[in-house]
């Protein structure tokens, strides 16, 4: 029983991922709340911005890959690693998938940086869920 808890997990994470790639969560609404909350503006509300959003495709699409790897594990009796490896492709593919529905967005824009950093965070969440399976 062990399995359906982190399928459903993936499952609600993924959607997460896709339901956040909207207009709703553009770059003008983090801008908004930034500024808002916290008072920021000009260079440093920038560069909050900036790193916040970059951080997000760090982290979304590094729990997705590492979720997903999990889950592979935990569902199919997959290898850590090939779980590992197939994670992050999924985690990239939704990415790529993601920057191209934003393109059709007027409130948002479509970015292969965005990928790279979403590449960057499934890796490296992969490589650490290998590790910590595999007992090193």
């Amino acid at each position: 029983m062990k399995r359906a808890p982190f399928l459903l997990l993936t499952l609600l994470w993924w959607s997460l991922v896709l339901i956040t790639s909207g207009d709703a969560v553009s770059g003008d609404w983090s801008r908004r709340l930034l500024a808002e909350w916290f008072g920021l503006a000009g260079t440093g509300l920038d560069v909050a911005n900036y790193v916040i959003r970059k951080t997000a495709h760090l982290a979304y699409y590094g729990a997705l890959a590492a979720l997903l790897a999990h889950s592979l594990v935990t569902t199919l009796s997959s290898r850590t690693r090939r779980a590992a490896v197939v994670g992050v492709l999924l985690a990239v593919a939704t990415g790529v998938f993601d920057e191209t529905r934003q393109a059709l967005h007027e409130s948002r824009t479509a970015s292969a940086w965005d990928v790279l950093y979403d590449a960057v965070g499934a890796t490296i969440a992969a490589w650490v869920y290998t590790r910590r399976a595999e007992g090193k």
